[in-house]
């Protein structure tokens, strides 16, 4: 019985839970955790001469992170302690570890796309895409499958669980190092080749694509009937979904001499929060593309984190920003040597940096994550207490059962020959006899 219920277990995700790059499959970059207002530092696990160069993902009480040394790291959300460690596993990890059903997911520089046991760290499975096609992209989790994209540009959808390829797209794309996001049953990438496109989610076909005027290497993000990316040619893009149909550009770089755009938007409440290169982070109206506000302190490559009120966010030189997601006032700051995308769960924020990762925010507001238990074992047992208290139900019951019959024959006389029927032996056996037949007479 226990073998066939836990066939069925899956694990249960939080509705707090930054299980991917930019938290969802839609890369909205928006958590419903609370958050810290202060750079009050719950713990730092120092990982020495391993650089952080993935965002992290957090689910179900624990925090996943790879270094470029090839290593991917669980650690404990609350207490920072580390679970465990998976060694040199790929050459380097670049890509943002995917958590769903108690397994871990990323690409490798060696090619491979990996899957862990997110409890022990042990290999399920890795499906290689050839060992010159290094894969910096990161998965997004949907509907039971990974989606992928290699350097080549070749799209994989995978089995979640078994790791077989259902389909993957021809490598005409052109280098890419965009990670997908998938939304409405549609999957949206870039491609250094100055193109966006959607392709559908079950078969791999494309369905549109937008040509820009530069390499796209920010990841799309969508919301409804819209998809946000910025291009390397200075512009932060929506278009239909559906269509591919632009609606409206702004303009997030004065000339394409400061650089490639890497932030990938983020949405939340009808705005649209971008970094860019020349210094500003924008906040614009997610329906017109009008400029709402613009912090002017710093540049980024890496995208925001939303959630609280606050917008966080790493600069080119290291420092991590908190932003009020209102106004665009910047609420505190944090020279920590901050080098990623920051991850949102329980009221903590967590962030990479070059031999670190920090987690801002107190223990009280992470009280719910100290628990971490197997989704088969919590299952079990609360399987197990649920027979316990039916089993202990069914005896009181029976008891209770008996209790009127054995006063409904002393009340006849079968117990009338002393005075102390409760101690008797006769009383008893006459007591049991009696109900005996009248149960099997009936």
């Amino acid at each position: 019985m226990f073998s066939a219920f836990a066939l069925n277990v899956n694990a249960q995700q939080s509705s707090m839970d930054w299980s991917m790059f930019l938290h969802d499959s839609a890369h909205s970059g928006f958590s419903t955790s609370s958050a810290p207002k202060t750079s009050a530092v719950l713990w730092i696990f120092n990982t020495g001469d391993n650089p952080l160069e993935s965002s992290p993902a957090v689910a179900n009480g624990s925090v996943y992170v790879g270094s470029t040394n090839g290593n991917i790291y669980c650690f404990n959300a609350t207490t920072g302690a580390l679970e465990w460690v998976n060694l040199n596993i790929s050459q380097e990890v670049f890509s943002s570890p995917a958590v769903a059903d108690g397994y871990v997911y990323f690409g490798g520089t060696d090619g491979n796309i990996y899957c862990l046991n997110g409890y022990t760290g042990a290999l399920k499975w890795n499906v290689s895409a050839g060992s010159l096609n290094w894969i910096r992209s990161s998965p997004a989790l949907a509907n039971g499958y990974v989606y992928i994209e290699a350097s080549d540009g070749t799209v994989y959808c995978l089995n979640a669980l078994t790791g077989a390829t259902k389909w993957s797209t021809p490598s005409n794309t052109g280098f890419c190092s965009s990670s997908p996001a998938v939304a409405n049953g549609y999957v949206y990438m870039g491609s250094w080749n100055t193109n966006i496109y959607c392709l559908n989610a079950q078969s791999g076909a494309q369905v549109w694509e937008y040509g820009t005027a530069g390499p796209v290497v920010s990841s799309p993000s969508v919301t409804g009937n819209y998809v946000y990316v910025q291009s390397g040619d200075g512009n932060l893009y929506c278009l239909s979904a559906s269509s591919g149909t632009k609606l409206w550009s702004y303009p997030t770089l004065a000339s394409t001499s400061e650089g490639p755009i890497d932030s990938s938007p983020v949405i939340n409440n009808g705005r649209v929060y971008v970094g860019s290169n020349n210094g500003n982070i924008y906040c614009l109206d997610a329906i017109n593309g009008t400029r709402i506000w613009a912090n002017t302190g710093f540049s980024t490559t890496d995208s925001c984190a939303i959630a609280g009120g606050c917008v966080y966010v790493s600069s080119d030189t290291g420092t991590f920003y908190c932003i009020n997601a209102s106004d665009g006032a910047t609420i505190w700051t944090s020279a920590i040597g901050a080098d990623d995308s920051a991850a949102v769960y329980n009221g903590v924020v967590y962030v990479g940096t070059s031999h670190s990762l920090v987690a801002f925010g107190t223990a009280l507001n992470n009280k719910a994550s100290s628990s971490h238990l197997s989704p088969l074992f919590s299952n079990n047992l609360l399987l197990a207490i649920v027979l316990l208290v039916a089993v202990t139900a069914v005896i009181i019951i029976t008891r209770i059962a008996k209790r009127p019959r054995i006063k409904e024959a002393a009340s006849s006389g079968a117990l009338d020959h002393c005075d102390r029927h409760g101690s008797c032996s006769r009383c008893r056996y006459d007591s049991l006899s009696q109900i005996s037949k009248r149960v099997r007479g009936r």
